[in-house]
């Protein structure tokens, strides 16, 4: 089952519409010694709904998030943007709130979120210690 898992999630980084592969190596980051790090942790997962918020307020919220927990390892950040059918066109808030953390200093590694995490709705995002 855990064979099964690891290609589901190199599966769901290869065919995401936001290139995460390019943002691992852009942080010189090494997707298979996270998992291998992050499945040996006990991590608290910390939740922001972002529903109902403007793309300012959300990237203020993220920001705000971010800063609190800077140096806690043992944090995994999961941001709910949802997947955007609400907007016309493209999600809104997935797209400005991935761009803010690709460039954010605090941020180690993000990840889209996985089917039972939320899926193309949830951002997982892990702080730089």
């Amino acid at each position: 089952m855990n064979d099964f898992k690891d290609i589901f999630a190199k599966w769901e980084l290869e065919h995401q519409d936001f290139d995460y592969a390019k943002t691992l190596v852009d942080k010189n980051e090494n997707e298979d010694s996270h998992n291998e790090q992050l499945s040996s942790q006990k991590m608290k997962e910390i939740s922001l709904d972002l529903h109902g918020f403007t793309r300012y307020e959300a990237i203020a919220k993220v920001d705000s998030l971010l800063h609190k927990y800077k140096n806690a390892s043992d944090i995994k950040i999961r941001i709910i943007h949802g997947a955007g059918t609400h907007s016309k066109g493209e999600p809104v808030l997935k797209k400005v709130i991935n761009q803010c953390l690709k460039n954010h200093p605090l941020v180690r590694y993000f990840r889209p979120g996985r089917i039972n995490e939320g899926g193309v709705g949830v951002t997982i995002v892990f702080v730089k210690t």
